[in-house]
Order: structure tokens, then C-alpha cells, then sequence
């Protein structure tokens, strides 16, 4: 979830929970209006993987909602255990010379 929150340039600051299962994050969105802090929690039990309790909180309520589905969306796209759907080779459909040199490139 930390390298996740890395990516998104959302800097996780360690330490900052007293549990060590949670995450504690900030960053800041910069619009017309000024810059507004964002900070975030997620909460994680380790005997339950399967959920989480994310809170995102700033003082402005469209940027708390907007970055929280925004995470939600990185989140629900991570991939756990799901195995690769494999794509056919240009040689297994059938393709020969530019026509394969193509559908290698797809």
C-alpha cells in the first residue's frame, strides 16, 4: 500500500500511527482556490486481509471525496493472485511476415 501511495505522490509518513498495521499519508492538491492538505488513513487488520477502512480528510469536503475515490479506484485495480491472460504469439494466429511484425506491436 506504501509503494502504492509513493506512486500517486501521496507521501507516507511512517511512525505517525502507533499501530503498525496502519498507514498514515498526506499531500497536497493544488487548484485556483490556494493549495489544500490532504491527509489519509488506512487501517488494515492482519487477520482479515479482505478489508480496510481508508479515511481521507482536508478542509475542503470536494477534495476529501475526490481523492478518496481516487484511491479507491487505485486500489480496486491492484491485482491479488490474478493470473495473467496470455496473448496469443503472431505465429499461433495464423501471421506471417508484416502482418506478424504488426500484431506483435498489439
Amino acid at each position: 500500500m506504501g509503494d502504492l501511495f509513493n506512486s500517486l505522490h501521496i507521501g507516507v509518513a511512517p511512525g505517525l500511527d502507533p499501530n503498525v498495521n496502519n498507514i498514515v499519508a498526506a499531500t497536497t492538491f493544488f487548484s485556483q482556490a490556494g493549495a489544500t492538505l490532504c491527509l489519509v488513513r488506512v487501517e488494515t487488520d492482519p487477520s482479515d486481509r479482505t478489508q480496510m477502512r481508508l479515511t481521507v480528510a482536508s478542509q475542503d469536503p470536494n477534495v476529501t471525496y475526490e481523492v478518496k475515490e481516487f484511491i479507491k479506484e487505485q486500489v480496486i485495480d491492484i491485482p491479488f493472485g490474478r493470473t495473467p491472460v496470455p496473448t496469443p504469439s503472431p505465429a499461433v494466429m495464423g501471421l506471417t511476415g508484416p502482418a506478424a511484425a504488426l500484431a506483435g506491436l498489439i
